[in-house]
């Protein structure tokens, strides 16, 4: 069965992007992980997601709720909702 969509989980605790991972994959999503805001628009650039899991706890300046922010800027995620 193919997968139903792309999800990127943006997230610095690993215990919990693997919990979120068995469940999500186990409903035939395509699960990529990121454990910081860098990594996730790395992974954003490899590939548009067409759901991102944003963890806004993180810590540091690109993190967390300013991250979505920063992220609108480039013409590549302008358009893409985000939910927080």
């Amino acid at each position: 069965m193919e997968p139903h969509a792309d999800i990127l989980i943006i997230e610095d605790d690993h215990d919990l992007v693997n919990i979120m991972r068995i469940i999500l994959e186990s409903r035939h999503y395509q699960v990529r992980e990121a454990y910081d805001g860098k990594q996730g628009y790395a992974r954003i650039e490899e590939k548009m997601p067409d759901l991102i899991i944003l963890d806004v706890m993180m810590s540091t300046e690109t993190e967390g709720l300013t991250w979505p922010i920063s992220c609108r800027i480039p013409p590549l995620t302008a358009k893409f909702p985000f939910s927080c």
